[in-house]
């Protein structure tokens, strides 16, 4: 690549990276990261990567005639947000130390092997833990509503003995879960965030049986 000007920075976790607009001789063009650049790990943008995932997926059988299965491109995907920085989901996944483990970067079929086959098209890679990486024992194929509960912001709790989604509490309990995550946050207990009238006049609320 030729590095042609400066780009606009790029800002992590609080830190400033500086870019540079490259030309890369395959007539394409990206913004780099100066580290990635000095240490030579971006060096294409992007066409070296795409050919090599091209091999790999006719290596390990990853093809649908002449396209790469959706199992094998989930895969990429998530190398791709975890360790490359020029990614665009690279700042919630990479830059928050989420990786994808090795063995499955270097082994899509130990990938395939541990998780199978998408059910469905409605099915895409998710992570259990979203603290943890991509790596066996942590992932599934979940639908968009399964992975909507377990985003970041999801969160599970202790009332009465049972560990259940602030989700399920809220519907056991007739509260709306938006009300139960704003009591907690100005400092209530469980305990009062679900049971506890929204408003002056209305009877306490009544698990459902």
């Amino acid at each position: 690549m030729t590095v042609i000007s400066r780009s606009s920075p790029l800002f992590m976790r609080g830190q400033k990276f500086n870019r540079w607009n490259c030309a890369c001789s395959c007539g394409g063009s990206v913004a780099v990261v100066h580290g990635s650049l000095n240490s030579g790990n971006t060096s294409s943008c992007g066409c070296l990567r795409d050919e090599r995932q091209r091999k790999a997926a006719l290596k390990h059988g990853h093809t649908v005639g002449r396209r790469m299965s959706p199992e094998y491109l989930a895969l990429v995907h998530a190398i791709q947000r975890c360790h490359n920085e020029s990614d665009p989901g690279y700042r919630n996944y990479g830059a928050r130390g989420i990786s994808v483990c090795d063995e499955w970067r270097k082994s899509p079929k130990k990938f395939l092997e541990h998780i199978g086959r998408k059910p469905s098209e409605s099915h895409s890679l998710d992570r259990i833990d979203n603290d943890k990486g991509y790596c066996p024992g942590n992932v599934r194929w979940a639908t968009k509503k399964d992975q909507t509960r377990n985003r970041r912001k999801s969160s599970f709790v202790v009332f009465r003995g049972r560990r259940k989604h602030i989700i399920d509490w809220a519907r056991k309990w007739n509260v709306n879960p938006r009300t139960v995550r704003v009591r907690l946050w100005r400092g209530w207990t469980i305990e009062q965030a679900l049971t506890l009238a929204p408003r002056r006049g209305r009877k306490p609320n009544v698990a459902k049986s």
